[in-house]
Parts: C-alpha cells; structure tokens; sequence
C-alpha cells in the first residue's frame, strides 16, 4: 500500500484539516484578548509556537491510533495484517463541520465589524472592495484624531497621551486635501464610550484614528488604529514599542503611516502627505511643551501662567522649537485677559515670540495662524495679520485654527458676510468647539442674523452653563442691542466665575455712562481699577467727556500719555487733548497721522471715528470742502457695509454724526432713529461731543432725543433692580 493510501486510511489528513482549522481560530481569538489587555507581544508568539508543535503531535497521534465508533484504540501494524479500508467516523465529520462552521462565521463577523483592538503588526485590509473605495466622494478623506487613552495607571501621564494625541493632530492637518476634525471637537469625546459610528455623524468625517499609551519611566508603548467609521473596518493599526526618546519617529511613523492608509484610497497618488511635527528633538523640552499645553487648555488665570512659565523652559532647553515660541505668544496673552492686565504691556514680547516661530517654521500652521492672531490682538495690525492668516490656510485649507483667526480679521476689515462665511467653514470642521460658537455670534449678530446669533451663545451656555465666553458672547449681544439690563445680569453670572474680566467691568461702566448714571459708572470703574490701576484714568477720561468736563479729560488723557508707549493709543490721546483745547490745525495734523496708521493696519472701524473727528475739526475751521472729503469717505464705507449686510447700530450711527457735521438734520434724523431702533441708547455723546450741535434744535430730533430719554430712564431702572441682586 502506498503512503498515501495509508495517510488515507488512518485518517492523517483529516485529522490534520480539523487540526488546521481549530489552530487557526484559537489565533485569531487570542490575537483580540491579548490586544485587549495589551499582553507582551511574546505571549502571541509563544502561542503561535504551541499550535505548530501541536500539529506535528497531532499528526503522529492520528498515524498511532484510531478514531473510531467504540473508541480510541491502537492502529494495527499494517505489515502484521492486510490492511482494510476504514470509513471516515461520524465524530470526526462532526468535529470538522463544526470546526469550519465557526472559521466561516469568525470571518464574517471580522469582516463586518472588524477586529476589536489593534494587532501588533500591520494589518491590511482583509478585502481591498475595489468598487467602493473607486465610488467614494472627495470628503471621504477625513479623519477625527480621538484623545489617546492614558492607560499607565498614573493620572499624571494624562497630559503626555493628550499630548500625542495633539501633535498627530498638527501632522495630519498639514496633509493637502485632508480633512481633520479639529482638536476641541475632538477631545469633545474623551473618558466617552461613544459609538464610532456616531463621532463621526457628529464630527462628519470618514475615519477615526484611535488608540492608547502606556508610559512606563522612560519606556513607551503605543497602539493606534485607523478605523473606517461607517463599518467599523479596521485600514491600519499598529502597536510600538519604543524608548522616550524615539517618541519623535514614533509620531512621524504613525502619521505617514494614517497618511498613506488614506492615500491610497482616498487621497490620490498625486497629493503630497509629507507632514512636520513637533518642531523638537529634545525629549525633556517637548515634555514641557505638553505640560504647557495642558495648562494652556484649562483656559484659568493661574493655569495661564503656569502654561508662560513652562513654555519658557522648553525654549531654553530648544531655543529652536517653534511650537513652543508659539505656545509662549498663546499664553501670554491668554494670562493677560485672564488677569486684567493690558494687552499693550506684553506686546512686543508676544509679537517677538510669534515671529520666531515663523521664522523657524515658516510653512507650519500654527506657527501662521498664531502670528496673524498675535497681529490682531496685540498689535491692531489686521493688514499683516491677513496676509500670514491666508497664507496658513492656503497651506492647509482645512486647518479650523487658521480660519477662526482668519474670519476675525475678515470681520475686523469690514468684510462680514465673508467673515460669516469663514466662520461657518471653521464651525464645520470643529463643530463641537463651544467656543468658536461663541466666538462667532457677533459675526452673525452684525449681519442682521439675531436669532442665529443668540442661538449659537445659547448653545455654548447650554452645553457648559458655567462658560465665560458663552456669557461674554450673550451679554455682549445684549449690550450691542441696547438691552443693558438683560447684558448685566448676564456679565454679573460672568464676574461670578471670573471675577478680574477687566473689560467685561469697563462694559458695564459703559452701560451706565450711556445711560446718564455717573454715579454708578463711577462705581464699576473703582471695581476695574482695583484690578489694574492703569483703567482708572482710561475710563475716567471717558466719564469727563460725556459729562462735559473738558478740563478733567485733559487731566487723566495727560496722565495716560506720561504711561503709554503704543505709537496709535498715543496719537489718539494728543488729538483728542488737542479737540478740549480747541487747538483745531493741531488737532487735524494729528488725525492725519492716526488715519495714516490705521490704513497701514486696515482698522476700518477707528478709521471711521477718525474721519469723523477730522470732519468735525475741519468744520470747525470752516474748511467745508475738506469736511465734505473725510466725511464722505465715512458715508461710502457705510454703504459698503451695508451692501455686505451689516445691520448693526454703529452703521447708522456714523451716518447720523456724518450727517450733523454737515448741518443735514433730515437725514441726521432718518439715521439716528434706525440707530435707535438698533439699540443705540448714548444720550452723553450726543450731547457732548460737539458733533450734534448745528442739528440739535431740530424739532424732529428733539423729539427723537425726548423719547430716547424716556426709553433709557426705563433701561437704568431696569438695570438698578438687576445691580442689587
């Protein structure tokens, strides 16, 4: 008898396939609880060796003995007795069928969910589905990074996988024509057992990159996956066992490796998916870094500093890395609103901090966006900061960080439908980042979108009641629209949480100064001066103006001048000195200079307060023809704001001025009363500052100022019963 047909006989071969199947599925099931509980890659390989082992003893055990009907027994050796057939025993049928049965349903269930954990080595698709991937739409190539999950046992390693999860974040933001959901968004869903499936409804992506960091001394491991949303179908995953100090290659591998996985799919051969990281080879400075930006991210005062102080470090450790020089900048002015201080004090620092980031990344993202934004806070330059801003997001146009800053110079130029525009691309790409909701009812509020605009600071206080810049957005849409009242109950459950919000106190001032309470104004300017004493004689020199104290202006505006190194708040100060003393030439040459600037910096809302005074000055020279020329110029920005679809009250409020400069009361009038319908309740100003004079005995417009009066007596009582709770 040949071997075959002893192998045959004895049932070898048989034994063999039912072997062969049920090592394959206890693999493939080990393969999961092993990554589940993140074992040492050595326990997988040890397994893979028993089953081997086993198949040879399984082997020799089925050439040995018989399956049979009565039993296990001893094979005969066939040179003692011929050899006689054997039929296949029910068992063993038995036991194969079921074995296969459970291989065919462990594939389908890994191919419709995919497996539960990443594996340790790369795992392609189990299926390429060529028809679909060639089928799908340009926005399927997106992707949410979710927060790493810390699972080092040591709650102070959580600042390290949040860290991770952050610089993939920046990586793969820089991959052209890819789709990232942007970091808050994202983390909106740490510590959550959400569905993948519904993160990316919500984040309206394709993928999700997910994993987990152990960090043990100076040891890391790392597991990522990337996940197609719609199936659960795992495109890649990896796990990486590395040293601290190859954290860099680390993230450089898992980055190209997500871009790749898309690439091929999605992204297109042709597109470039090189991406640069953190910015740093030095482990004990990038460490800092994320402390830092954990700090950064608690948005409090005290964290604020400690985000600057960290910050610090890591540049001395890495005078070269940029994201820190970044980071610096971000803090820095982060501490400053936080605290009450001016931003003024620390400008040159954060603009110096900002440009060396860009000067040492010059291609990077956040290192633009953080420019442009430092330009605009610190420095009122919104011409440059346009250019650095369009420059991030023609890089990367999906980067949501460069377009919130991007739509908040827009908006500052006086381009507020396309301001609007922007920011509802960035609110796509970061939908659940409360605070640019907050950050954009404004924008929307400005274009005549009200009930838009409330609903976005609704849903910020909604989502988070003790939200500082969701009561800021509220109570500020309360103050813009006249309703002092419902915006001081609002600010006051703001100071409550943060009670140094300089500004925020200054609002409230305001709201009384409109209102003709001095007293009161008087009593929340203490409370901001108590903060920094250097708003004492900001606002006080505001107060004296609006009650007519020429003489007291001139005293505090002088000793602001004595204080002040910022080139436009100085001119500002010597203009409006020069308007109390009626020294009119003098005046204009100064306001020359300040419209000068604020062209450079494209500051269209003070050039237009500028124009105004400049038309007020030369009127009062009697040179009419210059008076027409700079109040004209008012008027024609007002059109164009209008025709962007601006409907906020300071539009029609620079009309009214333009037009009592110019004597015109008829069409002061048609102004004023769309102002006041708009929420315009400063009875002082009109008054006071000269502008009104040739128009205010117009029987219309004093009927006008009557009923405003009336209307704003009814506000102050309003805002009294709302002050003594």
């Amino acid at each position: 008898m040949s071997l075959i047909e002893e192998l045959q006989r004895r049932h070898v071969v048989r034994v063999g396939i039912a072997y062969a199947i049920a090592g394959w599925l206890v693999i493939q099931v080990a393969d999961v609880v092993t990554e589940s509980f993140a074992a040492p890659e050595w326990v997988m390989k040890t397994l893979i060796a028993v089953v081997l082992l086993g198949f040879v003893i399984a082997l020799a055990l089925a050439w040995a003995f018989q399956l049979s009907d009565k039993g296990i027994k001893r094979e005969s050796d066939p040179t003692d007795e011929p050899a006689a057939p054997t039929r296949p025993t029910p068992k063993l049928n038995t036991i194969i069928i079921v074995l296969l049965t459970l291989a065919v349903t462990f594939l389908m269930y890994e191919r419709v969910s995919g497996p539960s954990a990443p594996g340790t080595e790369t795992r392609e698709p189990l299926v390429e589905q060529p028809e679909a991937q060639a089928g799908r739409a340009p926005q399927d190539a997106s992707v949410a990074v979710l927060p790493f999950v810390n699972m080092s046992g040591n709650a102070e390693n959580e600042y390290f996988s949040d860290g991770l999860t952050e610089t993939l974040l920046h990586m793969l933001a820089q991959v052209k024509d890819l789709k990232v959901a942007a970091r808050t968004s994202s983390f909106a869903f740490k510590g959550k057992n959400t569905d993948i499936r519904e993160i990316a409804k919500q984040l309206d992506v394709a993928h999700v990159l997910e994993g987990s960091v152990q960090r043990a001394g100076n040891t890391v491991r790392i597991t990522a996956q990337l996940i197609q949303a719609d199936n659960g179908y795992h495109l890649w995953s990896q796990t990486f066992d590395r040293q601290l100090d190859d954290i860099f290659s680390v993230q450089d591998e898992i980055a190209r490796d997500v871009a790749s996985a898309l690439k091929g799919s999605l992204l297109q051969e042709s597109q470039d998916s090189t991406v640069r990281g953190a910015g740093t080879q030095n482990t004990q400075a990038y460490d800092l870094y994320l402390r830092g930006m954990e700090s950064y991210w608690k948005e409090q005062e005290r964290s604020a500093l400690e985000a600057e102080r960290l910050m610090r470090q890591a540049i001395a450790l890495d005078p070269d890395f940029a994201l820190a020089w970044s980071g610096l900048s971000l803090a820095m002015i982060q501490h400053a609103s936080l605290s009450g201080s001016l931003l003024e004090n620390i400008a040159d620092e954060c603009l110096a901090s900002a440009r060396r980031a860009v000067e040492l990344a010059p291609d990077d993202p956040t290192t633009l966006s953080v420019l442009g934004g430092t330009l605009r806070r610190v420095a009122n330059n919104l011409i440059e900061a346009k250019k650095y801003l369009e420059r991030a997001v023609a890089l990367h146009p999906n980067n949501a960080l460069a377009l919130v800053r991007l739509s908040d110079v827009q908006f500052s130029l006086g381009e507020f439908a396309l301001s609007v525009e922007t920011a509802s691309r960035a609110m796509a790409l970061d939908p659940l980042d409360f605070n640019l909701k907050a950050d954009s009812t404004h924008k929307f509020f400005n274009v005549g979108r009200l009930p838009e605009a409330e609903m976005l600071a609704k849903a910020v206080i909604d989502n988070n009641p003790g939200s500082v810049n969701g009561l800021s957005a509220l109570g500020n849409l309360y103050w813009r629209s006249g309703r002092h009242a419902q915006a001081l109950a609002t600010y006051q459950e703001m100071l409550r949480i943060n009670p140094n919000t300089a500004y925020i106190i200054g609002r409230i001032a305001a709201s009384y100064r409109n209102l003709e309470d001095f007293e009161s104004a008087e009593r929340w300017v203490e409370k901001a001066e108590a903060i920094n004493p250097d708003l004492g004689s900001r606002y006080r020199a505001g107060l004296c103006e609006d009650q007519g104290d020429k003489e007291c202006a001139i005293r505090h505006l002088e000793a602001r001048l004595a204080t002040d190194k910022d080139e436009e708040d100085r001119l500002a100060m010597q203009w409006r000195i020069a308007l109390h003393k009626e020294q009119w030439t003098q005046a204009l040459v100064l306001l020359e200079h300040s419209m000068e600037l604020a062209r450079e910096r494209g500051s269209v809302f003070y050039l237009n307060w500028l124009n105004l005074t400049a038309g007020y000055a030369a009127d009062q020279l009697e040179r009419i023809e210059q008076r027409d020329a700079y109040l004209a110029e008012v008027l024609a920005r007002a059109e164009d704001h209008y025709r962007e679809g601006s409907r906020i009250q300071y539009l029609f409020v620079y009309r009214a001025y333009a037009y009592a400069i110019m004597g015109d009361a008829r069409r002061c009038h048609e102004a004023l009363a769309e102002a006041i319908a708009q929420g315009f309740r400063d009875l002082p100003e009109i008054r006071h500052m000269g502008f009104f004079d040739k128009v205010l005995d117009d029987p219309a417009i004093k009927q006008l100022l009557a009923e405003l009066e009336a209307s704003n007596k009814l506000e102050l009582q309003a805002m009294h019963l709302v002050d003594k709770n």
